[in-house]
């Protein structure tokens, strides 16, 4: 804890001239990039586009697949899906679901967990969300998830 320490007595020493009038420091915060920035892979890429079109797949509720539609689509445009998939992530981590007919939401990937709570960090392993009233949801991206299919192979169509 000596080096933290240390480095916040000399980012108070190195603060900037503006400070407020009230005569507090305003830190310098260092910009750390958590993994490196990488495009989204062409498959994963082709996939969103079909996701952001096509219908309400086979026995999935409107507004739950609405729901996913937009957690798909903050991921994707936020960076964040860039970053877990230079974490290590998988497409089937991000954007599985269970397959249809089966009851076991542990195969569900990060964009159907979210249900449209906002994403706050997200590592190697896991991602945490804010439930709201100072509660946080942490998604395991280590459970098995053999047998989830990617949300733009879900079956479309009516049902019978």
């Amino acid at each position: 804890m000596g080096k933290w320490l240390e480095r916040a007595r000399q980012l108070e020493a190195e603060a900037s001239p503006d400070t407020p009038g009230d005569g507090a420091i305003v830190p310098i915060v260092p910009i750390v990039q958590l993994a490196p920035s990488l495009p989204v892979p062409a498959d994963i890429a082709q996939g969103l586009m079909k996701l952001r079109t096509m219908p309400i797949p086979r026995g999935v509720a409107r507004k739950a697949w609405l729901d996913t539609v937009e957690d798909v689509n903050r991921l994707a445009s936020s960076g964040w899906a860039e970053t877990a998939l230079g974490l290590g992530w998988t497409a089937i981590d991000l954007f599985g679901c269970e397959p249809p007919g089966s009851d076991d939401y542990y195969r569900n990937g990060l964009a159907v967990w979210l249900r449209r709570r906002p994403l706050l960090l997200l590592d190697a392993d896991s991602a945490i969300a804010d439930s709201g009233d100072r509660r946080r949801s942490v998604f395991n991206r280590k459970r098995n998830r053999a047998g989830a299919v990617l949300l733009w192979g879900l079956s479309v169509g009516k049902s019978r």
